[in-house]
């Protein structure tokens, strides 16, 4: 199983500025799954309490002050995107970026300087498809990093649309001549493959998932897409980073995919040392921490 870390996080009261923010976006039925960590994981970092005091600390990963900016700046490598939010304009979750993107972002730039076997994928080289892009952090980090080719996929139009802007508000970031960066709206399922294999030049060598567990009720048709792709393109890895809320289901849910396909392995690549992210990888070939050759 996932190895367990005990949380070092000491929660705070919100503050009334990011109480307000989440109360305009509590309600949606896509924001249910982050209803329990808004309780435990409350907002902190350089907004004030009410009497001008900025709180005994805690953690600062979760700040939805930073998700009402309207931009928000993600490092990749020596390189920096400038992407365009909108918490509260897009439906579901993807209007900003959340904080286990960044740390996505961290370990891939690492693996791409650096590969080492059996840790964290590079995606240069690599053919790239990622479910749930929302406004496009991850993906665009892949295209500047040197994939070879990204198809970053997502249910929400509002998300699909924000994530094209950022494309073309980034195209200065990105490698001239590099990685063909394309958007592309997908539901979930059995059929998720067959709906993929038509929309990328080559099979591919790397699915990224970012902080797409939050929603348990969504876990059957995740797995279901895992699975058929992993089963179309035996040799494409799967990264999954999550930000941990549900853990029993969460393992669930990994373990499960594991053990559909004959072969599998899984292991751990990215934990930050808290026991709030984990970064996994699911390969049926070994894994070898490198883009690049899927078949």
């Amino acid at each position: 199983r996932i190895q367990e870390r005990p949380a070092t996080l000491r929660p705070r009261a919100p503050t009334r500025c990011s109480a307000a923010l989440y109360a305009r976006v509590a309600h949606r039925p896509q924001w249910t799954g982050m209803q329990a960590e808004t309780r435990s994981l409350h907002c902190t970092g350089d907004s004030s309490d009410d009497d001008g005091d900025a709180g005994d600390g805690g953690d600062e990963r979760v700040n939805y002050e930073d998700f009402a900016r309207p931009f928000s700046l993600v490092a990749v490598g020596d390189a920096t995107l400038r992407l365009r939010q909108n918490f509260v304009g897009v439906e579901g979750t993807g209007g900003c970026v959340w904080p286990v993107a960044r740390h996505l972002c961290s370990l891939m730039a690492g693996a791409a300087a650096t590969p080492a076997p059996r840790g964290c994928p590079s995606p240069r080289g690599a053919v790239v498809l990622e479910l749930g892009c929302g406004l496009g952090p991850v993906s665009l980090a892949c295209a500047a990093l040197g994939a070879e080719e990204v198809l970053a996929t997502d249910n929400d139009a509002d998300a699909l649309s924000l994530a094209r802007a950022n494309l073309s508000a980034n195209s200065g970031v990105l490698p001239r001549g590099g990685a063909a960066v394309r958007f592309a709206a997908l539901e979930w399922g059995p059929r998720a493959a067959e709906e993929v294999r038509p929309l990328l030049a080559t099979p591919p060598d790397l699915l990224v998932g970012c902080d797409i567990v939050y929603d348990p009720r969504a876990y059957a048709a995740l797995r279901a897409t895992l699975v058929a792709v992993c089963e179309a393109w035996p040799r494409c890895e799967v990264l999954l980073a999550m930000q941990r809320r549900f853990r029993d289901e969460e393992d669930a849910l990994v373990e499960g995919v594991r053990d559909a396909l004959d072969g599998a392995e899984l292991r751990e690549v990215g934990a930050d040392g808290t026991g709030t992210f984990t970064v996994l990888v699911l390969s049926r070939h070994g894994g070898g921490g490198g883009g690049g050759g899927g078949g």
